[in-house]
C-alpha cells in the first residue's frame, strides 16, 4: 500500500511539474523542437544506417573547432561539455571559448546541440541532488529553461562514479525527468560506465542500472573506454576482449534502438608512476620530439608507442582510424548501429573520411 501511495504522489508531482513548465514555456510545445533521438522509436527509422555522435570538450578549443568542421557532415548530434552540477547541487555553466563557433557550425549543418551535464566525477553531488525533492525539481526546471533559451534539442546526463547505494534513486530521477522532457520536446540521453557483468567489474560502474535507465532515457550511451587509465598499468584504452564483454552486457540489458556505444579517440602516456590522458596529436608530438617509436597492434586494436626522457621509459597507447573503425565493425556485427566518440579534438583527422 505504501509503495502505491508513494507512486501515486510521485506521478502527481511529475504531472504538476510538467504542466507548470508548459505554462511557463508554452513556446516549447507550440514550436516543438525536433528531437534527434525521439525518432528512434519509429519502426520506419529503425534501420541499420550507422549514426554518429560526439562530445565536444571546452578545452583545446582550436583542435575541437577544427574537428567539428571535419565531422559536421557525419554527426547526428553534438554534445558540448558546457554544464555541470556544482557542490550545491545547482546547474552551472562552464565557459567555452569556442562555444559560438560550435553553435554556428552545428546550425549551418543542421546538427542538434545536446549539451552534456556532468558531476565532475563527484558522487556526493549526485547523492545531494537525489536526496532532495527541491533540488531535483529546480534542476529539471533550469534544464528546460536553458534548453529553451539556447535552442538546445535536449541533454546528455553524464553523472559518473555514482555510489551503488544511489543506483535506484538515479534511475528514479531519470524517470522523473522523462515526462518533463517529453512534454517540452526535449531528448534525454544518459551516459553510463561500461559494465561487463564479470567478477572483476569495476565497482563504481554498478551505480548505473542499464535496464532501468533504458526504460526512461531516449538513449543510453555505454562509455566503452578507460579500461586502462591514469591509475592502471599501461594498456589499450579499450582492449578487444573488454569491448566484447561490454557489448554483450549492453545488448542483454539495453534495447537496440536505445543503445549507443561510446568509443575513445584519445590515449594515455604512462611513465613509471601513472598515466596522462592526451589526444592523438599530443601523443605523436611527444614520440617525435623524443625520437620514440610506435606501431599498430592488430590484436589489441590500438597503437602502442614508447619513448624515453631522462632515463624514464614512457609507454603510450592511443587510437587511430584503423583501431576505431575495427571497433565499429565488431559492434556492427552485434547489431549496434549508433556510436558516440570521446572526444572531438582528440582523433585521427582521417577518421571522418572513413565513416559511412
Amino acid at each position: 500500500m505504501k509503495n502505491r501511495l508513494y507512486f501515486g504522489i510521485a506521478c502527481t508531482v511529475t504531472i504538476v511539474l510538467t504542466l507548470s513548465l508548459v505554462r511557463l514555456y508554452p513556446g516549447i510545445v507550440r514550436n516543438r523542437i525536433i528531437s534527434p533521438l525521439g525518432s528512434l522509436t519509429d519502426p520506419l527509422t529503425q534501420q541499420m544506417k550507422l549514426k554518429y555522435y560526439a562530445w565536444a570538450p571546452w578545452w583545446n578549443p582550436e583542435d575541437v573547432t577544427a574537428s567539428m568542421e571535419k565531422a559536421a557532415g557525419r554527426l547526428s548530434a553534438v554534445h558540448p561539455v558546457w554544464y555541470k552540477v556544482n557542490g550545491d547541487g545547482k546547474i552551472e555553466e562552464i565557459p567555452a571559448r569556442n562555444g559560438g563557433e560550435i553553435r554556428q557550425m552545428a546550425s549551418a549543418s543542421g546538427i542538434p546541440v545536446m549539451p552534456m551535464i556532468s558531476n565532475e566525477f563527484d558522487p556526493e553531488r549526485v547523492s545531494r541532488i537525489l536526496s532532495s525533492a527541491d533540488l531535483k525539481s529546480e534542476l529539471a526546471v533550469r534544464m528546460v529553461e536553458i534548453a529553451r533559451n539556447n535552442g538546445f534539442a535536449g541533454w546528455d546526463i553524464d553523472w559518473e562514479q555514482i555510489a551503488e547505494k544511489d543506483r535506484d534513486a538515479f534511475t528514479e530521477f531519470i524517470s522523473y525527468l522523462k515526462p518533463v522532457f517529453n512534454g517540452t520536446g526535449l531528448s534525454l540521453s544518459v551516459s553510463v560506465h561500461a559494465r561487463t557483468g564479470t567478477a572483476d567489474e569495476w565497482k563504481l560502474a554498478k551505480g548505473h542500472d542499464y535496464r532501468g535507465l533504458s526504460i526512461y532515457a531516449d538513449q543510453v550511451r555505454v562509455m566503452a573506454y578507460d579500461f586502462h587509465n591514469a591509475t592502471s598499468v599501461p594498456g589499450p584504452v579499450t582492449p578487444k576482449n573488454r569491448l566484447e564483454q561490454a557489448i554483450r552486457y549492453a545488448k542483454a540489458n539495453i534495447p537496440r534502438d536505445k543503445l549507443v556505444l561510446g568509443l575513445p579517440f584519445y590515449g594515455y602516456d604512462w611513465d613509471s608512476r601513472r598515466g596522462e590522458p592526451l589526444s592523438r596529436k599530443q601523443l605523436l608530438e611527444r614520440i617525435e620530439k623524443n625520437t620514440g617509436t610506435w606501431e599498430y597492434d592488430a590484436e589489441a586494436l590500438a597503437v602502442r608507442g614508447t619513448y624515453t626522457v631522462k632515463g624514464v621509459k614512457h609507454i603510450i597507447w592511443f587510437e587511430n582510424t584503423a583501431s576505431v573503425t575495427e571497433k565499429i565493425r565488431i559492434a556492427e556485427k552485434e547489431g549496434i548501429f549508433m556510436f558516440a566518440f570521446w572526444c572531438l579534438g582528440g582523433e585521427d583527422p582521417l577518421i571522418w573520411e572513413s565513416l559511412e
